[in-house]
C-alpha cells in the first residue's frame, strides 16, 4: 500500500492486501473522492499524497491507492459509521459523475431507454478497472451484475453504485449483494415487471426519452 497515514481498520488492509497485483483504476475515481469530502464541508488535506495535487482523469492509477483512499476519505465525512456504509454512500454518486465526463457521454449517448444504459455496464467498468470482468443479465423483474476478480468493495461500494444508478434513472427497486466466491459477487435489483416491459417497448420502437442529465447534488 501507499500509505496515506495512520492505521486501516483490519478488514480493510486484508482486502487491501488481497488485491491482485497490477490492478488499477481510473484516476478519476480518486479525484471524486476528495470532491465527496469537499463538498461534504470537510477538508480534503492529507488525503493526497506527497507532492500530488490530484490525478489525471483517465490515466490509470493503482487500485490499492484507491481503496486506501476511499477508506480513510469516508471515515473523514462519515467518522461514526462502520467503513461500509461510508463506502456504500460514496457509490451512490459514481453513476452521476461518470455520466457527467467525456466518456460517459460518449458511451451512453446512443441508448434508447435505461435498460440500454444498464446493458453497457460491462463495456464501462472495462474502461474504468483493471483487471476483472462484468456480465448482466435482465429478466421480466430482475437485474443481474455479476463481478469476477473485480476488487472494488463489491459489497459496500458497489452495492450502493447501484442504488445510485436506480435513483438517477429514476426507477423504483431494491438492491441486494451476494457474495458467490472469494472473487466473485453478484448485485441484483429487482424493480417491477412493468417498467421492465416500458423500456423493452421504447427499445423495440427505437425511440424513447434520453435519460436525463444528472443533477449535481451535494453527497450525503
Amino acid at each position: 500500500m501507499s500509505g496515506f497515514g495512520g492505521d486501516l481498520p483490519a478488514e480493510v488492509r486484508a482486502y487491501i492486501q488481497s488485491v491482485p497485483e497490477g490492478a488499477q483504476i481510473r484516476g478519476m475515481f480518486l479525484n471524486w473522492v476528495l470532491d465527496h469530502v469537499e463538498r461534504a464541508g470537510h477538508p480534503a488535506d492529507g488525503l493526497t499524497r506527497t507532492g500530488a495535487s490530484g490525478w489525471s482523469g483517465f490515466r490509470w492509477v493503482p487500485l490499492p491507492d484507491y481503496l486506501e483512499l476511499l477508506t480513510r476519505a469516508m471515515h473523514r465525512v462519515f467518522p461514526h459509521l462502520p467503513p461500509q456504509e461510508g463506502f456504500r454512500r460514496h457509490g451512490h454518486y459514481i453513476y452521476e459523475n461518470f455520466s457527467q465526463t467525456m466518456v460517459g457521454k460518449s458511451v451512453f449517448a446512443g441508448a434508447l431507454s435505461p435498460l440500454s444504459i444498464i446493458r453497457l455496464a460491462p463495456r464501462c467498468y472495462s474502461m474504468v478497472v483493471s483487471p476483472g470482468s462484468v456480465h448482466v443479465d435482465i429478466s421480466d423483474e430482475l437485474i443481474e451484475v455479476t463481478f469476477d476478480n473485480v476488487w472494488t468493495f463489491n459489497e459496500s461500494l458497489q452495492l450502493g453504485t447501484w442504488e445510485g444508478v436506480l435513483r438517477k434513472l429514476g426507477m423504483d427497486g431494491s438492491v441486494r449483494c451476494y457474495r458467490l466466491s472469494d472473487v466473485k459477487t453478484r448485485i441484483e435489483v429487482e424493480i417491477d415487471r412493468s417498467l421492465i416491459r416500458r423500456f423493452r417497448e421504447q427499445e423495440d420502437a427505437g425511440s424513447g426519452p434520453a435519460p436525463a442529465a444528472p443533477s449535481s447534488a451535494p453527497p450525503g
